[in-house]
């Protein structure tokens, strides 16, 4: 069975950057950019089959772990990037489900975590 690599990646307004994957668990890299020149926005796909399958649980546990470490509190995070309630930001962390079964709206939700 293989896995598909799932990359967490957020734009800081300063310039620096950084990057989650799903295979280390770890952080990839952190970047900052020193320049004058503002950061380019990420590409995202144009829609949520463009994006390969995500592996919902580790993407859940890597994002609980950044928001802890980081003591980003999870409504802030959940109304400010995903647009939802706290709550729905919860159960999506709680019960991740296989990415072939979660609608195209819940896939877009893992794919901007």
């Amino acid at each position: 069975m293989s896995r598909e690599n799932a990359c967490l990646s957020i734009a800081g307004e300063n310039g620096t950057s950084l990057s989650l994957s799903s295979e280390s668990k770890t952080e990839c890299s952190v970047s900052s950019d020193t320049a004058a020149s503002p950061p380019s926005p990420p590409t995202q796909p144009t829609s949520v089959h463009d994006c390969p399958p995500m592996d919902t649980t580790s993407l859940s546990t890597q994002v609980r772990h950044y928001l802890k470490a980081n003591q980003i509190h999870w409504s802030k995070f959940s109304t400010l990037v995903l647009g939802v309630t706290q709550s729905r930001l919860s159960t999506l962390l709680s019960r991740p489900g296989p990415w072939h079964l979660l609608s195209r709206r819940v896939q877009g939700l893992y794919q901007r975590m």
